[in-house]
């Protein structure tokens, strides 16, 4: 190549780019995935009030860990495309509830944002009951509830 590789081998000039430039997000483990990318991602799960009321608040005891969780928690995973934002939000949302963790709220806000049915969040919160126990369903079926979810018996 002389003077222009552009001009003179576009091909292997644009792999070339392309290779530098692109983020692979299914070698997460070798290349990582930018900040960018975690807080693109985190806006449109969470929303971006809450994003920005997270980042509003942190406080240089916390702001390293509000950028960890924003490469790892929202760039590397559920950026990655191997579930659908869905999936992810129904697992995540089961885990809380196991777990009985107070993230469980915004998780749920953002289940019904994201388009989670009700019949698809009950099945998640009935795994619950089985798997990681009925206080923990319990408990989060009445945090639904009081967050939105459901329609009054007939």
């Amino acid at each position: 190549v002389g003077h222009v590789p552009s001009v003179e081998v576009p091909g292997l000039f644009a792999e070339k780019l392309l290779a530098v430039m692109a983020v692979d997000l299914g070698d997460v483990g070798n290349q990582g995935v930018d900040y960018a990318t975690g807080l693109a991602t985190r806006k449109q799960v969470l929303g971006e009030a809450h994003v920005a009321r997270s980042t509003e608040n942190a406080t240089s005891l916390d702001a390293p860990f509000q950028q960890m969780i924003t490469r790892l928690a929202w760039g590397e995973l559920w950026s990655n495309e191997d579930l659908t934002r869905r999936e992810r939000s129904m697992i995540t949302t089961g885990i809380l509830a196991a777990l009985g963790r107070e993230e469980l709220t915004l998780h749920l806000k953002t289940a019904k944002r994201i388009g989670l049915s009700e019949a698809e969040l009950r099945q998640v919160l009935m795994h619950v009951a089985i798997y990681g126990g009925v206080p923990a369903a319990n408990h989060a079926f009445a945090l639904a509830k009081e967050l939105g979810w459901g329609e009054a018996a007939r």
